[in-house]
């Protein structure tokens, strides 16, 4: 195993599972190359050479396609049910202090974009899927948040580390969340049905 990369998809207990790699690996270059701007304002987002990064671990907001794909890396993401990633990315935007907002986080904070608006707008949607890419199966590991007990301890012995953590600890949870109905919930899964794919196939292989 030449370097593990873990592509870190916002709203899913990627900055937990951040703090897990740091605890057991010494060298950990965190990138951020924000995506979700380059998606939404249609920009050509720059390639990741990994060759030139000299830690063995890679964490962050990348996307696949920003890599070029080598066997002998190790590959590895998180998912989480697509319609509460879009509802936990909805409330975080709208919650979180203003910095290095984004143009969407913009209109939910200060012209009150609904969720189900949100949800609508074309580059919100498909995220997990947009940084998965094309093909799930080139990743050796794809955890769900929701299984994280069965998904760390797999991902443990894919990569013969014991991860400690905090069982009663998945990731955190935004407490300032109202009650969404369930016709809110069809429109998202109706707008995420990719992610719904990629979600499905990793719960089944799971056996969940």
């Amino acid at each position: 195993m030449n370097k593990i990369i873990s592509i870190h998809i916002p709203k899913t207990g990627g900055t937990t599972f951040k703090n897990l790699l740091k605890n057991e690996f010494e060298n950990i270059k965190v990138l951020g190359t924000r995506p979700l701007f380059a998606r939404c304002s249609k920009e050509r987002i720059n390639l990741i050479d990994v060759n030139n990064i000299k830690e063995k671990v890679i964490h962050g907001h990348i996307i696949m396609n920003q890599l070029s794909y080598q066997k002998t890396n190790f590959y590895l993401t998180w998912l989480r049910d697509p319609v509460e990633r879009v509802i936990s990315h909805y409330y975080y935007w709208k919650n979180k202090p203003d910095t290095n907002i984004h143009p969407i986080e913009y209109r939910i904070k200060y012209e009150n974009l609904s969720l189900v608006d949100f949800s609508n707008i074309s580059c919100m949607q498909n995220i997990q899927s947009y940084f998965i890419g094309e093909d799930i199966e080139l990743f050796n590991f794809v955890g769900l948040i929701e299984y994280y007990k069965e998904s760390i301890e797999l991902l443990g012995k894919k990569l013969s580390v014991d991860f400690q953590y905090d069982s009663n600890t998945r990731y955190r949870v935004n407490l300032n969340k109202k009650e969404v109905s369930q016709i809110e919930k069809r429109i998202i899964m109706e707008n995420n049905k990719k992610d719904l794919q990629y979600y499905n196939i990793v719960k089944q292989q799971m056996g969940s």
